[in-house]
């Protein structure tokens, strides 16, 4: 009996996952993109470079310890165009994977740049 309940479950939480995932992203992403800014008080900032970028900068000649490999999968999402709402079901997915791939990427890292 509890465990035909843990099924349900488990199937109706998997049902809500793939629902929210199958969600058309332009519902999240703004229509208007080229008109004139809004009188509600928001304002629009243009990103700058990502961390990746920056720490490539940062090494100043001679071997260091490559970071882009750690968390990879999540950094992708972060610095993806996706819009944030859209990123949330994503990281339910990529931070587990990234945290079982955690040593083969750290190990990838001594490799260099």
């Amino acid at each position: 009996m509890f465990k035909g309940r843990m099924i349900r479950l488990g199937i109706i939480v998997c049902a809500v996952i793939c629902l929210v995932a199958t969600i058309p992203i332009h519902l999240w992403a703004d229509q208007s993109e080229d008109s004139a800014p809004s009188q509600s008080g928001t304002r629009t900032i243009e990103s700058g470079p990502s961390l990746s970028d920056m720490e490539r900068e940062s090494a100043s000649g001679g071997w260091s310890y490559n970071s882009e490999y750690i968390f990879g999968i999540s950094k992708a999402v972060r610095d993806s165009s996706m819009p944030p709402g859209a990123k949330v079901p994503v990281y339910v997915f990529s931070l587990p994977l990234d945290v079982v791939l955690l040593p083969f990427s750290a190990l990838a890292g001594l490799l260099g740049e």
